[in-house]
């Protein structure tokens, strides 16, 4: 499982919040039954159609925000029942899976190539899922980011 590097330039992402533990989260009802009622608005100010799930720190150790959205403009302005945050530029690790094998991938990132790897997390940005705007079913590609950098020596 080895990435590709991409420079990550900000952008905006507008769509609903699930707050809490990610192993306690429940993806695809954010998906389905919250972000699906506000779909049209939405892809209405898309700008490039694609979705994205976007991991927010809090100040909660083990505490997520999961944003499921789409990118929109910076004038964008958030109709009621829905957020809008900016993701900050970063250099990313991005891995290649499918819509069915993403909790796998989040799970080798974290737990086999980053400790390997030689980079560390960058908790300055945050981690996302890119979803093209083609995707339909489980085999379907998803893009993993994780905002990385170069690992300083060993203590």
């Amino acid at each position: 499982m080895e990435p590709v590097f991409k420079e990550r330039k900000a952008f905006r992402v507008m769509g609903v919040v699930a707050h809490g533990r990610p192993e306690e989260i429940d993806f695809e009802a954010i998906w389905a039954e919250e972000f699906m009622p506000h779909h049209d608005r939405l892809q209405a100010l898309s700008t490039d159609g694609a979705y994205y799930g976007i991991c927010i720190e809090t100040d909660e150790a083990g505490v997520i925000d999961y944003l499921a959205g789409m990118a929109v403009s910076e004038a964008a302005q958030p109709p009621d029942g829905l957020t809008a945050h900016q993701v900050r530029a970063a250099q990313d690790a991005v891995f290649e899976c499918t819509v069915g094998t993403i909790s796998e991938v989040w799970d080798q990132v974290f737990r086999v190539w980053l400790p390997a790897s030689g980079y560390a997390y960058d908790a300055s940005a945050e981690c996302f899922e890119h979803y093209p705007p083609d995707t339909t079913d489980e085999d379907s590609p998803v893009f993993i980011h994780v905002p990385v950098q170069k690992a300083g020596p060993a203590q």
